[in-house]
């Protein structure tokens, strides 16, 4: 269903965002002191809802949250269940004017976040309103209902939408503050240190992601040091590229990176070589682990031999052989080899999780 263009725009954003912020600078500036700026005598179930909203999974969940507790906070009257072809286009409301204000808290807070772009494009939120009978049939679990238990609150007690705004924020900066890493990254490290604690950090699967974001920063790196590309483009488990990496010279893909933390096959080595042949790609390299290779290592070799002489240059690599024999290579000064792990600290942030995060946090702080 398709929204009706909001006739206030400009008005609209000026007071969800007059409300949005100065409630962030009232809870920040308030737990600088120790304190929050919530408020109290909130219903404890209302409490209770808003920690679950901000406890859950879906960044669009969490974002459509607060832009309709926003609305509700600047225009009372607003009915709040509404959110296509309502009083107020809450869908470009969210985009425009809530998300900004969440992702410069958060990097102001120093969290690595990516916010939806724009929340309400997810299947969920495209129905006209969000009430009972919108949570029949959709997965959206206990969050979703909590949801729902605020905007019936809302409607019965529009004078309560400054404190559940207030609650919402601090969830929200509690959240934050649950998922802030600060990474320690010696100023002098050794190849070895380098290579151990990749070692550690790769000893989770986690279902290959720890294995992609590495390949990634190491090719990122490379191209840093050596020079063999000047531009590298990271893929990720939701993009719909399906590899990890496309290394570029002058616009051009010279080079394609793809790891798998499994074991390895000859089917691989040809998805590997059909995406070479889609992007152009003189090379594709594979990063693993040796023990991945033990079963089919010999049929692997054979056909990476045939391909190389149809003009494929593939290589199947062991990741952490890789990144010493690399490292060992380019390590000139004091500030290369910290860079690496920078730039491991950069791909983290971008793509991954809080587990990895930490884990990553925690083996820097050991390495020194």
């Amino acid at each position: 269903m398709r929204g009706r263009r909001d006739p206030r725009t400009a008005e609209h954003n000026r007071l969800l965002s007059e409300k949005l912020q100065p409630a962030f600078d009232a809870e920040l500036s308030a737990r600088e002191n120790g304190g929050t700026a919530r408020v109290p005598g909130l219903a404890q179930n209302v409490v209770d809802d808003c920690r679950a909203i901000m406890e859950s999974d879906s960044d669009p969940l969490r974002l459509v949250s607060v832009t309709l507790f926003t609305a509700k906070a600047a225009i009372p009257t607003l009915d709040v269940h509404q959110i296509q072809g309502g009083e107020m286009d809450v869908r470009s409301r969210g985009r425009e004017t809530v998300v900004p204000i969440v992702a410069a808290v958060a990097e102001a807070q120093n969290v690595a976040y990516r916010p939806s772009d724009n929340p309400f494009v997810s299947n969920p939120y495209r129905e006209p309103r969000i009430n009972a009978a919108w949570l029949v049939g959709r997965r959206l679990g206990p969050e979703g209902q909590s949801l729902v238990n605020v905007l019936d609150f809302l409607t019965a007690n529009p004078g309560q939408a400054e404190a559940i705004l207030a609650e919402i924020v601090a969830a929200q900066v509690d959240r934050f503050e649950r998922e802030r890493v600060l990474y320690q990254v010696p100023a002098r490290v050794t190849v070895a240190m380098v290579v151990g604690g990749l070692s550690e950090f790769l000893a989770v699967v986690a279902g290959g992601t720890r294995l992609e974001r590495v390949t990634v920063a190491l090719l990122r790196f490379m191209g840093e040091k050596a020079g063999y590309w000047d531009e590298v483009v990271g893929h990720h488990g939701n993009d719909a590229v399906p590899r990890d990496a496309d290394c570029l010279r002058a616009g051009v893909v010279v080079t394609i990176g793809e790891s798998k933390d499994q074991e390895v096959t000859e089917t691989h080595v040809r998805q590997l070589a059909e995406q070479m042949t889609d992007a152009h790609a003189g090379r594709g390299l594979l990063f693993t682990r040796t023990h991945h290779l033990a079963a089919n290592g010999d049929a692997i070799a054979d056909l990476i031999e045939r391909r190389h002489l149809l003009g494929q240059r593939i290589e199947v690599l062991d990741t952490l052989d890789t990144a010493r024999a690399w490292l060992v290579l380019v390590d000139a000064e004091d500030a290369d080899l910290p860079r690496v792990l920078q730039i491991v600290c950069d791909e983290l942030d971008e793509w991954a999780g809080l587990p990895a995060r930490r884990d990553w946090a925690e083996i820097l702080a050991n390495l020194g």
